[in-house]
This record gives C-alpha cells, structure tokens and sequence, in this order.
C-alpha cells in the first residue's frame, strides 16, 4: 500500500526466486509436523513459499471473500491455536468452495510445477492454442487455475483455464492472429517457466500488459537476446 503495486510484485517475484534457488528446498512439504530443529521452520519453504501460495489463494477466491476469511478464521479460533486445516474450514466456510485438493497439493505436500508454454495459430480455423506442457522431474502432477488474456492490439480478452495433465492444449476462437497470448496474467502462479514468446510478443507484453512483471520479464527477454536498443526503440 505504501509503495505501490509494482513495489509489491516485484516483492513477491523476489520472494518466488529466493525460494527456487535452492533446489532442496522443493523437497519440503509447507506444513512439516516434526522439525530437527525450531529454526528449521524460519526457512524458504515456510515463509517466501507459504507466503506465495497464500497469496495464490487469495488471487484464486478474491480479495473480499479472502479477507473474509481470514477474519472468520481468527474469530472461531481466537485465544486457542490456528493450523492449516482449520484455515482451510474457515475459507470454505465463507466461499462454499471446496480447497481440499489446493491444501493437499500445496500446504501438505512439496514442490511447485516447471512448465514450457508454447504457442500456435491455426488462420484457416482462426483458432489460437496454447500448449503446457509440466516438467517437473517428479511424478506429481499440479492443477492450477490459470487466467490467460489473449490481446488484439490494446484490447483483451481473458479466460480462465485449468491446468490437470502433465501436458494440457487450451484454444481460443479469434478474428486474427493475437499480438500476444498473456498466460498467467495477473503473474500470481508459483511456478518455473520457460515462455516460448517471439520479441514482438514480448516487446507487445510490454507495451500493454503493464504489469510490473510483465514489463520485467520483456526486457529481461530482450537484454537475453541482444535485443534491448529494438525494444527501448519501440517503446521509448
């Protein structure tokens, strides 16, 4: 609220990163029952991860219906002891929705999804197809919600999709070819990523998409490739 909305998520994209750059931290699961040590739990998995995956949550349900929440939560277990299922019943309590697979998935079990997005467009069926594929080494297979926005210039179009396959085919009816295909759009997901996007995509994320991370991951595109003076001259 102080500094801004790009202030916060370059902070939660700081907070995503410190998590991934120790690999052992995604054999931990959030919620761990026996610790070696109390300092155990002031680690990467219990603070950047957890507070990723809370705010996922909060993005999944609304801010409204998540703050809700929370305030049920500390009045049915105020002067007693909070834990992640009682945070669970009382979300579901003030939503109606049943979280028991995003728990499972993140609160009482490990790792995050690695994923390579792809692109194609179809101009005889004006059908636009985004491909996702999870590589993850392990066996387990994340589902996530995800919003994607498909963009004609400055206009957009978002929808939301379901990620439940180890490689899953989204497609879109458009009058043309998009500008760009804007998955995970509000940059909320806890994920590794490898965005298979051309420079004009991203030199078009970063003209219209406006998010904070939007901006940084087209000129980190760009500087990647050379191509920095291209897009600084596009968008000067």
């Amino acid at each position: 609220y102080k500094y801004g909305m790009d202030a916060a998520l370059d902070d939660n994209l700081s907070q995503m990163n410190r998590y991934f750059s120790n690999p052992a931290d995604a054999k931990k699961d959030l919620v761990r029952f026996y610790y070696a040590d109390k300092e155990d739990v002031f680690d990467n998995v219990s603070y950047p991860k957890g507070g990723r995956i809370l705010n996922m949550l909060r993005h999944y349900v609304g801010d409204s219906a998540f703050f809700k929440s929370l305030n049920y939560y500390l009045t049915v277990n105020k002067f007693g002891n909070g834990n992640a299922h009682k945070l669970r019943l009382a979300i579901e309590q003030v939503t109606g929705i049943d979280l028991n697979w995003y728990f499972n998935q993140w609160y009482f079990s490990s790792g995050h999804p690695k994923v390579e997005i792809n692109y194609a467009y179809d101009a005889d069926k004006k059908l636009a197809s985004v491909f996702i594929k999870q590589t993850q080494a392990s066996d387990k297979v994340f589902k996530l919600p995800i919003d994607i926005d498909v963009y004609h210039g400055f206009e957009k179009k978002r929808t939301t999709v379901w990620m439940e396959h180890r490689t899953d085919t989204f497609t879109f009816n458009v009058a043309s070819k998009p500008d760009l295909i804007n998955v995970d759009a509000d940059k909320y997901l806890l994920w590794e990523k490898k965005d298979n996007k051309t420079t004009s995509e991203f030199i078009h994320q970063f003209k219209y998409a406006k998010n904070f991370v939007d901006r940084r991951e087209a000129i980190d595109y760009c500087a990647k490739h050379n191509n920095l003076l291209l897009c600084l001259y596009k968008n000067p």
